[in-house]
């Protein structure tokens, strides 16, 4: 029962693009591909959060510590929750790895709702070949070199799987955060 346990809240530690290259490790293959995991770590109460496919935080590792992110602003009374799958992955291929590792179907809104699955998708999926990693708003300290006039129209964001980098106009977020509230 404890390894059952173990097993599913255990958080997979992943090489980003430059440990990866860097590393040159042998790649672990999973059913969803290349994930370049090099590790599990067990961390009690960020396994409290639950599983969903349209995530308000996401999950960053720094050095041994994992910070967890706001996607956006979290209203008082809110449910915190992150996706336990790669984000791009189309509903059928995440409902797959949900069940198989661990163990629930997933019925939320994106995976229901093909017009939200877009919508969602024209936002918050890296567009980096063969990542399908989660673009994550950041603060303007985070995207330094770029001109201060980048920001003017346009919210700085982050992957979380392979650290790139870009910029997504503020009226598209504006517009997926209204149809993702209505």
């Amino acid at each position: 029962e404890w390894l059952s346990k173990e097993e599913l809240n255990s958080f997979a530690i992943r090489y980003g693009q430059a440990e990866w290259d860097a590393a040159g490790a042998v790649q672990r293959r999973t059913s969803t591909g290349n994930e370049r995991i090099f590790a599990y770590a067990v961390c009690p109460s960020s396994s409290l959060l639950n599983h969903s496919c349209c995530p308000n935080v996401f999950k960053t590792w720094e050095g041994r510590t994992l910070i967890m992110r706001a996607l956006n602003d979290v209203f008082q009374g809110e449910e915190l929750c992150h996706s336990y799958v790669v984000p791009a992955l189309s509903v059928s291929l995440r409902r797959e790895e949900l069940l198989e590792n661990h163990r629930f179907v997933c019925d939320c809104q994106r995976c229901s709702d093909s017009m939200y699955e877009v919508d969602w998708m024209e936002l918050y999926v890296c567009t980096r070949a063969d990542c399908g990693g989660l673009m994550c708003p950041v603060s303007v300290h985070w995207a330094e070199d770029s001109p201060e006039e980048d920001f003017e129209d346009d919210v700085p964001v982050v992957c979380n799987w392979c650290a790139e980098y870009a910029f997504v106009a503020m009226d598209t977020v504006q517009q997926v955060r209204q149809a993702t509230t209505a």
